[in-house]
């Protein structure tokens, strides 16, 4: 990808993203079903939880909600990754060819990531009950990515959908701010250090 930003970066960025993450989840997926019945005190340490769950569901239960957590990542990528090009193109335009500093990327990595976790809330919610087992208000428990959305806007209204969506927006504002100008800063040291053993050479 171009530096600066470009419609052929965005969609390289966007389809190493969805793949990224997809690849990704099979080691993230058993982790998060873990820390989350912890977190929720269902079990009182990572060990315990582990267990349960393997006793309980078998080896599989590991990856319950691993679609949805799927679902979430994928579109928050390809929301992400082309915005974040987009606004880097912007500043390009702005300062006339120049590319942005290290942090101008960071800063359009979390008004990119605001815009993605605000959209994949919802997604995020359905993961959250899918691997806690949760019941519905008649104590069926939830199956499946969009029938749960459905059940939960039904039974509990739309803007369920959105809760803790502040501490998400923020949590992923944070993290964009800190990985793309990390990423900018090390991409251009190694490229200056590639061009200077090539200069060498």
């Amino acid at each position: 990808a171009e530096e600066g930003g470009s419609h052929y970066g965005a969609t390289a960025h966007m389809i190493s993203g969805m793949v990224g993450e997809t690849v990704a989840c099979v080691m993230v997926v058993p982790t998060e079903n873990v820390k989350q019945k912890v977190q929720a005190g269902l079990h009182m340490s990572a060990y315990s939880s582990l267990r349960a769950i393997i006793k309980t569901e078998g080896p599989w239960g590991l990856y319950r909600g691993y679609l949805t957590t799927v679902f979430r990542e994928v579109p928050y990528s390809a929301i992400q990754y082309p915005i974040w090009e987009a606004l880097k193109h912007q500043l390009v335009i702005k300062h006339k060819g120049c590319a942005p500093s290290s942090w101008e990327s960071g800063l359009c990595g979390a008004a990119a990531g605001a815009i993605a976790a605000t959209v994949t809330t919802p997604l995020d919610v359905v993961k959250t009950r899918l691997m806690l087992c949760s019941t519905d208000r008649k104590g069926v428990r939830y199956n499946g990515t969009f029938a749960t959305m459905k059940k939960i806007a039904q039974e509990d209204g739309v803007a369920v959908l959105f809760s803790g969506m502040i501490p998400r927006v923020q949590f992923n504002v944070l993290g964009g701010l800190i990985f793309f100008s990390a990423y900018e800063r090390a991409l251009r040291f190694f490229r200056e250090h590639v061009n200077t053993r090539s200069s060498r050479e």
